[in-house]
């Protein structure tokens, strides 16, 4: 996709449920997946996302859904702006997707989970879900006064996660101890694992069951 924003082109991986072709029809909710530092779009290939969709919808497991994998580079340049404003219409447009926030939801690991409580953050009402795993840097007063100024309406359900042996751990804590103090409902997983792929790997089925309550 081109980004008028970038100028330069967003690459991308777009996942198609099974059913897509013969369910032709019908309309999927979307989960948008934001990957780490060194990382592409094939990040969430890697981690077997598509594998366990695939898995999981043609065993009954979850509903289908359409999952986008969209790759950046640098965390100075505009991709959250990009992400909600141009990459979510391009894939409305060209999928048969539900563009409705309640059907679309966006996560990440490491620092793509720092991408995705920014996007979140500056678009409340253009998704509905919001999930962290293994969150990098972030800022905490940017944080608390999004939390703060948020509308009831338009608090998304939120998903932590992170593993025991994290260096960044304490970086997720602090995020399930600020959401408690603030008494937004959220869930907080502490894990076996580290801050690596194999983490990611092992958890992906239950990212991707949380993504789907309520679809």
């Amino acid at each position: 996709m081109y980004s008028r924003t970038l100028q330069d082109n967003v690459m991308m991986r777009v996942y198609l449920p099974p059913c897509y072709k013969d369910m032709s029809e019908e309309r999927f909710p979307v989960i948008y997946l934001t990957h780490g530092m060194f990382q592409d779009e094939t990040a969430w290939t890697d981690l077997g996302a598509p594998a366990a969709a695939d898995a999981m919808i043609t065993g009954n497991q979850l509903p289908p859904f359409i999952m986008v994998m969209p790759a950046e580079e640098e965390l100075t340049t505009p991709f959250g702006y990009v992400l909600a404003n141009e990459i979510v219409p391009y894939i409305d447009s060209r999928y048969r997707t539900i563009s409705d926030r309640r059907y679309r939801a966006v996560g990440g690991f490491s620092r793509g989970a720092s991408w995705a409580m920014f996007v979140v953050s500056r678009n409340p009402s253009t998704f509905s879900k919001l999930a962290m795993h293994s969150i990098g840097d972030y800022d905490q007063d940017d944080f608390k006064n999004w939390i703060k100024k948020l509308p009831a309406e338009l608090i998304p359900d939120i998903y932590i996660d992170v593993g025991d042996k994290d260096m960044s751990r304490a970086k997720s804590e602090w995020l399930d101890f600020t959401l408690t103090q603030s008494r937004i409902v959220h869930e907080f997983h502490l894990n076996e694992g580290d801050h690596n792929r194999a983490y990611w790997a092992a958890n992906v089925r239950d990212y991707l069951r949380w993504y789907n309550i309520g679809w």
